[in-house]
């Protein structure tokens, strides 16, 4: 999972700012301090690494709600001779990195070494992107391309402003996740070799001698777009075209294995180098971004055939999955609404199933005028059968006696506007979430159980991350009172533990240089360890005191 964003000269950032992802984080701020910012990169993000758009304007994840304007809007400060940072972190700690097949077998018969792979277990992988505005092509590139393992640089691919250079340019052959020679089981006498302390890569590399040298783009092909991105489904390519035989058969056999031994070295290399950037890439397509102004759908609303993640940012996309989902997954979203140990927001939300019949159908004359049953059992069930069932989503008062099927238009603003959360919170699994005003129209009780619902869906079995912009208060105090309760041990049985580690607030604010990001620490009694900054908490005192 994505487990950071870095960024520099976007929109109103200025100064590098790091912002570590908790699988619940929380953005505070002034209005228009720039807490959109931060969200608005994750959607920059997913162009660059899924579409290579580079110069975004209306981005895929938020629809006609989101907006940048391409480079020359979202540059900091509209000045394109800047260059724009981008770094995302995630964690490959469980899942490990993509595997474009080098064949280790074949590699390691060629060095004399028995591995199946170049890298001790990897805990953290990173990509940051340095992307420049090209006069020369009237268009934006990526002119460094640097990849982190466990939080040092591995390498670095470097373009030129005519995108006619891409080059490996760096490689860290002893970097410390590397295995080396002697993590490889060997026996006391070859322990003693002088090259024991050398890396697999570096052995590699020196085997493949002048066949394969960073920073020279004949050896080592980089396959993209020509915008200096590395294209994350594609190897890095070893050119072949550049060797040709001896004539000689001895040479040409050990040219053979060196080619093949060369061939395989970059194949492993494409793992460590555009791993990452696939992993990212697939992350955030799966990104999902709830935006502050959440639709209504129509009385006459039905779901699309296709999915288009756009219709999330609007809320919309939440109905289609309310419509399309299953029975269990509706009632899980019904009880979070209207149960009284959750939301207990006054309503439940059911799934209906019906079958429309045509007035004209001869099965509808039966049964207005008595006759459907009266004719054979059987035929009028093949009838019936044959009919499409459909389906609708009916919002059902929990008081009273009577049971009346609501529409989204026949209820309170707030239940319209929290549905889409509840239903982005628990919907699939392991999901980089974003959510702007989750509190939307919401009195403060339901602020405060809010909380609840973030912590399951962060915690519980979904084990979503969920980025919150948000003014709430009481949003807030929930969690710090589930830290507090979990410290003590007095949590009610039915919720699940929080601990501080869990959650990052940050406070956002405008600075001399742009945005600021001031992370507010939180201790194991659920207080904050920094001082919170004017225009929170201290106001409520202002007022009554």
């Amino acid at each position: 999972m994505i487990t950071g964003i870095t960024i520099e000269n976007f929109k109103g950032i200025g100064e590098r700012v790091e912002i570590p992802i908790r699988p619940i984080t929380l953005l505070f701020g002034a209005n228009s301090a720039g807490k959109s910012t931060i969200l608005h990169a994750l959607h920059f993000a997913r162009e660059v690494f899924e579409r290579h758009n580079l110069n975004a304007d209306q981005t895929v994840s938020g629809g006609k709600y989101i907006d940048l304007g391409g480079f020359n809007n979202f540059v900091h400060g509209h000045n394109i001779e800047q260059a724009i940072v981008l770094r995302v972190d995630l964690d490959v700690d469980q899942h490990g990195l993509p595997c474009f097949d080098a064949d280790f077998d074949s590699l390691s018969s060629s060095l004399d070494l028995q591995f199946g792979s170049l890298v001790k277990n990897l805990r953290s992988a990173a990509v940051e992107l340095t992307i420049r505005w090209s006069k020369l092509e009237g268009c934006p590139y990526v002119s460094s391309n640097k990849v982190y393992l466990d939080g040092e640089l591995f390498a670095e691919i470097s373009a030129e402003p005519n995108l006619r250079t891409i080059v490996v340019s760096h490689l860290a052959f002893e970097h410390p996740c590397l295995l080396t020679v002697r993590d490889l089981p060997r026996d006391e006498e070859e322990q003693a070799d002088l090259f024991a302390d050398e890396s697999l890569l570096s052995v590699g590399m020196s085997y493949c001698g002048e066949y394969i040298s960073p920073g020279d783009g004949r050896r080592i092909g980089i396959s993209g777009r020509g915008d200096g991105l590395t294209d994350p489904d594609d190897r890095l390519e070893f050119d072949y075209d550049s060797f040709s035989p001896s004539g000689d058969e001895e040479e040409d056999a050990e040219l053979s294995r060196q080619l093949n031994a060369c061939n395989n070295l970059v194949l492993a290399l494409s793992d460590l180098i555009v791993g990452p950037s696939q992993l990212i890439r697939d992350e955030l397509v799966r990104f999902r971004y709830l935006g502050p102004l959440r639709e209504t759908p129509p009385r006459s609303y039905e779901p699309p055939r296709y999915p288009n993640p756009a219709r999330w940012s609007s809320g919309l996309g939440a109905w289609d999955e309310l419509r399309q989902g299953s029975e269990t997954f509706v009632s899980k979203v019904g009880g979070w609404l209207g149960d009284d140990d959750k939301l207990a927001a006054g309503y439940r939300i059911e799934l209906r199933s019906f079958k429309e019949i045509d007035l004209a159908d001869p099965l509808m004359t039966k049964l207005l005028t008595g006759r459907a049953f009266d004719e054979a059992e059987g035929q009028s069930g093949v009838e019936f059968a044959k009919l499409p069932t459909k389906t609708s989503i009916a919002i059902v008062p929990t008081s009273g006696t009577s049971v009346i099927d609501l529409q989204p238009h026949d209820v309170g603003i707030g239940i319209s506007q929290v549905v889409p959360v509840i239903v982005t919170a628990l919907a699939d699994e392991q999901r980089l979430l974003a959510i702007e005003q989750p509190e939307l129209h919401l009195h403060p009780r339901l602020q405060s159980e809010l909380g609840d619902l973030f912590i399951n869906a962060a915690l519980g079995d979904e084990k979503q991350v969920v980025v919150l912009e948000t003014h709430s208060e009481h949003l807030v105090l929930r969690l710090l009172r589930r830290i507090r309760e979990t410290t003590e041990g007095d949590l009610p049985p039915d919720k699940l533990p929080l601990k501080p580690d869990d959650v990052a607030v940050y406070y956002v604010q405008q600075g001399e240089d742009g945005t600021e990001v001031r992370h507010l620490r939180i201790d194991e009694t659920g207080e904050f360890i920094d001082r919170w900054p004017n225009g929170f908490f201290d106001e409520r005192a202002k007022e009554l005191f």
